[in-house]
């Protein structure tokens, strides 16, 4: 049994993105294919049946925000189908009125394309196959990762009760906009695993992860373009009330 990684490597297929106010999306560098030696941990193909496991963590952002760069993961001793990663980078941001609150984001926000945002969302799937000679050469485990980092402004100064409340009900509101993008991550995962299992044997094993990375590939590119119609369609947004002043 032998382990390939793939990692999308077409417009939208590395990430799908997407920020507050106005925003934009946007694609890091394509990472090369490598190989690697299958782990006996492999986990198994299952068309059923796609295991998850998520771990969500919070890191300190910088002012003005400099965003990480995602990397595939090595995920050959991944011991469930699918895991996830969500990386929530806050920058801090101070005022005591809403113009100050809204110079603050501008000034310390994430930058895409040019454009200043007070929240950006971004994710990467990578996935391994691991394939099994037999009657040409199929399946014999799969391992699927996404890598989510999304950023948000976070304001903690004693403020009069009116502004308070009107800060929470626009981060709520933003947050619950960003989680749709991290919704189309885990969805990009989740499908790239469904489809891949679904592969039908190749003749050699070159062809089936040619095979896989088209199709990977595919699925990837299509949750891109639902993270840009979903901005689209929510004026990236503002129609959800993410919108402060």
């Amino acid at each position: 049994m032998r382990a390939t990684l793939g990692v999308v490597v077409t417009v939208f297929a590395l990430t799908g993105a997407a920020c507050s106010t106005n925003r934009a999306a946007t694609n890091p560098k394509p990472a090369p294919a490598t190989t690697t030696t299958a782990s006996p941990t492999t986990p198994t193909a299952n068309p059923a049946a796609a295991a998850s496991d998520t771990t969500r963590s919070t890191v300190r952002a910088p002012c003005p925000v400099v965003m990480a760069e995602q990397e595939p993961q090595d995920i050959s001793a991944q011991t469930v189908p699918v895991t996830r990663t969500v990386v929530t980078h806050y920058y801090a941001i101070h005022g005591s009125s809403p113009t100050q609150l809204r110079t603050q984001m501008n000034q310390c926000g994430p930058i895409a394309d040019g454009r200043e945002n007070d929240a950006f969302t971004k994710w990467l799937v990578n996935w391994q196959v691991f394939d099994r000679d037999g009657n040409g050469c199929g399946i014999g485990g799969l391992a699927i990762h996404v890598r989510v980092d999304m950023y948000l402004p976070q304001w903690t100064d004693v403020a009069p009760p009116d502004l308070e409340r009107r800060w929470n009900t626009y981060i709520a509101a933003l947050t619950s906009h960003e989680d749709g993008h991290v919704a189309h991550g885990f969805g990009a995962a989740e499908r790239v695993y469904r489809t891949l299992v679904r592969l039908p044997p190749a003749a050699t094993c070159a062809q089936l992860n040619a095979g896989a990375a088209a199709a990977a590939r595919v699925v990837v590119g299509s949750f891109g373009a639902l993270d840009v119609t979903y901005d689209e369609e929510t004026r990236h947004g503002a129609t959800q009330g993410a919108i402060f002043p």
